[in-house]
């Protein structure tokens, strides 16, 4: 292949945007994917396409007020000052502008999901497509691709990178035939998801995760990482991860809305065993092998329109039942059991007696009043690792000492640390999404700046 300005590994949310902000840059660019269906595997399009935003004119138009300091003060709550400052400021910051050029560049049709405050967020930040779906989302990045004749090389591996002189780099990309390549380039952006589909490097960083299944990407073996180290780059947050539950009945995610709503998990003896809404890793953390969410038709009918609930409904994964002794014998356990997990739900809901599990919010009516009852087993999973390459503000690779590489290469997503900070509890919903998007794109408009400045 002739010289080309920069290779984009990846061709999820963080690649693409990566691929069309070096392309409106400009720039000549080529994309290497290793999944030939990438286009339905990612974990963007596995996942329903929320993007965290601030001070954006849709939170403004349904009057929520919101500002770049109170999202970083929630970073920093939420992940208890672990979370890197200058990487949450520089994505909170160019949030807003982000989905302004998503809508411009990929005719994304975005809109304000103001129905939730997610976990750790002081007020509603996610923006979505009008499905919810992730799928959608991404094949809207993907067409905007096609139309710009950005060429995607699929099956290909990027397998190694290696600094040829000052501000050239030659990439190897190898094919499914043994076939392979040497790309000469001006820069790379690494954008090949993080680590979770390699269950030795799972097991190691993240132990507590380490016998749950995992939801994303196949391609998502820590190859960033690899090559990233071999050009003496730094790692952070290694142990940072987003969990969450799996519907067993049709391996889809449950998503969040059936509890936000009020709906209930308990365990194989119909208890419950934790807060539902404390965070989507947290819980996941808490749950056993396998658990059982309980909610209702009111419930369901006020979540369809949420793409995760659309599916499993599709896949008759969430059973309507007409008592609760039907429940209990799905459960395996006794009616009595489930009869009063009910009845102390509805209590703690009512603000009678207080929830043992500290959780305070039950939706706006009691679960099971005058509605019938909904039931669908649920187990641990791992959704995406949250660290990654150390970077900085703008996608570039550091090496430990905080210094660039001395390979101009950029990371985002999965790829790079996010801003979830350490352990489980940090993940805020949307925020994957954004270091996604975020970082493809400020990496693209970096790269573009070090080119004009003659760096290299």
């Amino acid at each position: 292949m002739a010289s080309i300005d920069v290779v984009v590994a990846g061709a999820g949310a963080a690649g693409c945007s990566a691929a069309l902000s070096l392309h409106d840059a400009g720039l000549s660019v080529v994309v290497v994917e290793a999944d030939q269906h990438y286009s339905q595997g990612c974990n963007t399009a596995n996942g329903t396409g929320l993007v965290t935003a601030v001070g954006t004119r849709w939170q403004s138009d349904a009057g929520v007020e919101d500002s770049l300091e109170l999202f970083v003060r929630d970073v920093e709550q939420r992940t208890m000052g672990t979370a890197d400052v200058t990487l949450t400021r520089s994505l909170g910051a160019v949030s807003a502008t982000l989905l302004e050029w998503l809508e411009s560049i990929a005719s994304v049709p975005w809109e304000f999901d103001s129905e939730f405050v997610y976990p750790g967020h002081t007020v509603p930040r996610c923006h979505g497509v009008p499905s919810r779906s992730g799928s959608e989302l991404h094949g809207l990045l993907l067409s905007a691709l096609e139309v710009r004749e950005i060429p995607i090389l699929v099956p290909a591996s990027l397998v190694d990178v290696e600094l040829a002189l000052p501000g050239e780099l030659e990439i190897r990309v190898a094919y499914p035939d043994g076939a392979d390549e040497v790309i000469d380039s001006r820069a790379c952006i690494l954008a090949t998801g993080g680590y979770g589909a390699a269950s030795g490097l799972v097991g190691e960083f993240i132990p507590s995760m380490a016998g749950a299944r995992y939801q994303g990407s196949a391609f998502h073996r820590g190859d960033a990482i690899r090559l990233g180290r071999s050009l003496g780059a730094g790692v952070r947050f290694l142990d940072a991860f987003q969990g969450g539950r799996v519907v067993t009945w049709s391996g889809l995610i449950d998503g969040w809305c059936p509890v936000a709503h009020g709906g209930v998990i308990v365990g194989e003896d119909g208890m419950r065993f934790g807060n539902e809404v404390v965070g989507y890793s947290e819980f996941a953390g808490t749950m056993p092998e396998l658990a059982y969410l309980i909610l209702d038709e009111r419930v369901l009918d006020s979540c369809v329109g949420y793409g995760e609930v659309r599916a499993n409904l599709v896949a008759d994964a969430l059973r309507v039942v007409e008592s609760i002794e039907d429940i209990s014998r799905i459960v395996g356990c006794e009616t009595a059991a489930i009869a009063e997990t009910l009845k102390q739900c509805r209590l703690y809901a009512e603000g009678v007696e207080p929830d043992p599990f500290g959780r305070l919010e039950w939706g706006a009516v009691p679960l099971g009043m005058d509605a019938r009852l909904v039931v669908t087993q649920v187990a641990p999973a791992l959704f995406h690792t949250q660290g990654g390459l150390l970077i900085n503000g703008s996608g570039r690779v550091l090496g430990e000492d905080g210094v660039p590489t001395a390979a101009p290469v950029w990371a985002a997503g999965g790829a790079a640390m996010g801003i979830s900070g350490s352990g489980c509890a940090g993940y805020l919903g949307g925020n994957g999404l954004l270091a996604a998007l975020g970082l493809g794109y400020l990496a693209g408009c970096d790269v573009r700046r070090e080119f004009d400045d003659g760096q290299h």
